[in-house]
């Protein structure tokens, strides 16, 4: 007996041990391709030393002699932490995918080459000039001072996907500016669910189900609208295989601003927290700018980008949502035959621009996209009836599309801009995407606008595709700065964005139809209707966890009266309920489950098996997974014919609210059960987990052990402040969407001024910054934006100088 203890003890020791050597092998492997953050390298690019001095959670702080030279350093420290994600960026912006993922990417490729982002990237590369393509071509050939160095192996993705990164170029930039556009830009994905719904069930009734804002919620310019003072086919498929690669898949997000007279110190504060995916490596990347004496800017960029897209100056700060404007529509064109190569007009069939894209596929044959173009942009997708010998498509036309675009120059003036005007001023240049923008300046101003271009249609908006061949789908122009949404120093003193309604319907311009619900927004009035306001009052509300359609829903449910059986323990168990969606609660997750069966036991009658279109429950939603479905757009209007009791939905029958409930009730006890195991673990966190999961791992789940960072369980839903998402057709995880940056910013005093971003700095994962984030971020322990010299120094862990390449020292030398 005693030696089969000591054989034992003695496997366990030489597993143990295998097991150290193997995380040391491992820890080495990785290490070896972290890059130099100390000492000196000598680069071609910059005509002055520059300086990159990293803090404790791996944020670089720059300083430089000039823009080009700072722009020169922001390239090199992105591909030094972030070159795989600058990479597939690229690749999936050009449609290039297949090149490493093989024939599973073919439909994202197919999709992403009909769309054209890196055409119009390169087209708009072209023609850039002055310090826009200064700028672009310093960042550039800071990318590429990382590419061409061979002293450090590549980051690990790039053995695992057998890829090397060709040099970057200035389109490459306009390109990841392009698919941010991409993924905000929301229109598309509606007229395609309004189309489907249309052809499963009848005008008459689609249009009965057409779902609009709910009155009761917040208008973000209700009172104070008007110009600011000068101060499918296979379609469906293609677009989900692309959702997997697009970094900024729709997404809702908040932001506010307040005066000081709301304040504790006097002073404005602005408050931001975009919801994007939640995914390895984050989307953001902090950076802390200084250029001589007459610049400095602070925030979080986008790899790919130079300078923060959210963030503030030495004047002003700034913060994004989504506006949800109407900048898409589809165009029904009808050809002549079905190749496509004529399209009709209202004066005859027009010569169709054809372009033959060649996609690389690993380990198969290329394949060829043939994409079809018209006066109103490229064919997403056909709808032929070879039956009666219709050839027809769907044109995406599209904003971004517009000639001509001017990303850098927008870019730099917004990093340059000192007062309202300068910053008004600078987004005209904004072609997209359209956002939301809330604005606060030292001089204690706060102030609010839409940018991107917002076109002017012909005909009317009905939200879904129109015919091309009438001329009524073309624009007339775009709203002028002075036509578009704006607001400067309203009266109450507080601006609230949270991706709800922007303007009253009296507004004298079309901004859009389809936005979210206002839940957030009315929540968020809530929060702030106190005096004295401070910087933790802020951060406290970003993690509020406060449901109020749960509220509306919990008070329907108190008046149906006593029911049988499970339903009435269901009911019971709400009607107790505080409507917070705390982790570590069980109500939030049946409450959840209540919704989804409430759509589909109130819409069965009138829809059948379709009421899955407007629920989105049964497959995944057009384009982005987006979800314009019950927990969204479409339960404030079944609890607003809840209340009023309109049982139009149930014509024919006779059922009426209470048997509907009952019904939900009992199917979503059901649901809740099948969460977990135990009761115990029956918690809205178990079900609603949060993974932070790499692209690659996907695919390659046992790339996961090394590249995958945390999962864990987390609150929250679409309709809390701390918005945290689900897809309606693979409920409960987080995976649409979760708060990707958190920030207050204090004008008054910059050096108060904080943030944290889910995940961390670096995307290599040997690196001790590659998710040490998540904790901080969980609890929302945001850490200074370091502003002050004094403060950066006492803040520096690491030093690195880039100095100009002189005689004795060949070009890019040096350990990068």
């Amino acid at each position: 007996m005693r030696t089969a203890v000591v054989v034992m003890g003695v496997i366990v020791a030489l597993l143990a041990a295998l097991a150290l050597a193997a995380w040391l092998l491992l820890r080495g492997y990785l290490r070896r391709r972290l890059p130099q953050i100390r000492g000196r390298i000598v680069v071609e690019g910059v005509t002055a030393s520059v300086t990159i001095g990293r803090d404790g959670v791996g944020v670089p702080h720059v300083e430089a002699g000039t823009m080009a030279d700072a722009a020169f350093a922001m390239g090199f420290v992105h591909a030094q932490d972030r070159l795989w994600q600058l990479d597939v960026s690229r690749r999936v912006a050009a449609g290039r995918l297949s090149e490493f993922a093989g024939p599973d990417a073919v439909p994202a490729d197919r999709f992403l080459r009909r769309v054209g982002l890196m055409r119009a990237a390169e087209r708009e590369a072209s023609t850039l000039a002055g310090d826009g393509l200064v700028m672009l071509n310093a960042y550039a050939a800071g990318v590429n001072a990382i590419i061409t160095s061979n002293r450090r192996p590549l980051p690990i993705e790039f053995s695992l996907t057998r890829i090397r990164p060709a040099p970057w170029r200035p389109a490459d930039s306009i390109a990841v500016a392009k698919l941010l556009n991409l993924g905000l830009a929301l229109n598309w994905d509606i007229e395609l669910q309004r189309l489907h719904l249309l052809q499963a069930i009848g005008p008459e009734k689609a249009a009965e189900l057409d779902l609009v804002y709910p009155d009761a919620n917040p208008t973000i310019l209700a009172a104070a609208a008007g110009a600011a003072p000068a101060g499918t086919g296979d379609v469906l498929e293609l677009y989900r295989e692309a959702a997997r690669w697009i970094p900024s898949q729709g997404g809702g997000s908040n932001s506010w601003a307040v005066t000081g007279r709301r304040t504790a110190g006097g002073g404005p504060l602005l408050c931001n927290d975009p919801h994007l995916p939640p995914g390895v490596p984050s989307v953001w990347y902090e950076a802390h700018i200084r250029v001589a004496d007459d610049f400095a800017s602070t925030g979080v960029t986008t790899p790919g980008l130079p300078f923060p897209i959210l963030g503030h100056n030495r004047d002003i700060a700034w913060g994004y949502t989504n506006s949800f404007a109407d900048v898409q529509d589809l165009v029904i064109e009808e050809f002549d035959n079905a190749a496509g190569h004529r399209y009709r007009t209202e004066t005859g069939f027009a010569a169709t621009e054809v372009l033959r894209e060649v996609i690389r596929v690993r380990g198969r044959s290329d394949v060829v996209e043939e994409v079809l173009i018209t006066r109103h942009g490229p064919i997403v997708d056909r709808l032929d009836d070879l039956k009666h010998a219709v050839h027809q498509g769907l044109a995406l036309h599209w904003t971004m599309y517009e000639w001509p675009g001017d990303t850098a120059g927008a870019m730099l003036a917004i990093q340059r801009a000192k007062t309202w005007n300068d910053f008004s001023v600078a987004h005209t240049m904004v072609d997209g995407p359209s956002q939301n923008v809330v604005y606060a300046d030292r001089e204690g101003h706060i102030g609010y606008l839409v940018s991107g271009r917002i076109p002017i249609r012909r005909g009317g908006t009905s939200g879904l595709p129109i015919p091309g061949w009438t001329g009524e789908a073309a624009w007339s122009g775009y709203l002028t700065a002075a036509e578009m949404p704006q607001v400067f120093d309203p009266p109450d003193g507080i601006i609230i964005t949270a991706n709800n309604r922007v303007v009253a319907a009296d507004f004298p311009h079309h901004i859009s139809n389809d936005y979210m619900n206002g839940y957030r927004a009315q929540r968020l009035a809530e929060l702030l209707d106190k005096p004295a306001l401070t910087a933790d009052d802020m951060r406290g509300f970003q993690l509020d966890l406060v449901c109020p359609p749960a509220r509306e829903v919990l008070e329907l449910l108190r008046g149906t009266g006593e029911l049988d059986g499970d339903a009435e323990r269901a009911r019971h168990r709400l009607i107790s309920w505080d409507a917070a969606m705390r982790s570590d609660s069980t109500e939030p997750l049946l409450y959840e489950a209540f919704c989804r069966r409430l759509a589909e036991h109130a819409l069965r009658p009138l829809c059948g098996d379709a009421w899955s279109i407007l629920a989105g429950t049964t497959a995944d939603h057009a384009v982005f997974e987006y979800p314009g479905n019950i927990i969204g757009r479409l339960l404030p209007d079944l609890l607003r014919r809840w209340r009023s009791d309109d049982v139009s939905l149930f014509r024919g029958t006779s059922v009426g609210w209470r048997q509907v409930a009952e019904a939900a009730l009992r199917a979503a006890g059901d649901d809740a059960a099948q969460q977990g195991g135990r009761r115990s673990r029956r918690t809205w966190g178990v079900a609603h987990r949060l993974d932070l999961t790499h692209p690659i791992a996907r695919s390659a789940p046992r790339a996961g052990a090394i590249l995958n960072v945390a999962s864990f369980p987390i609150g929250g839903t679409s309709d809390t402040v701390m918005a945290t998402t689900y897809n309606p057709a693979h409920p409960f995880r987080t995976a649409l969407w979760a708060p990707s940056w958190r920030t207050v910013m204090d004008p008054q005093t910059w050096a108060s001024s904080t943030g944290v971003h889910l995940g961390g700095q670096s995307g290599q994962p040997g690196s001790r910054n590659y998710g040490d984030l998540v904790g901080a971020w969980r609890t929302n322990r945001q850490h200074p934006l370091l502003w002050e010299r004094q403060a950066v120094a006492a803040a520096r862990r690491a030093t690195l100088v880039l100095t100009p390449s002189v005689a004795e020292g060949p070009p890019g030398s040096g350990d990068a």
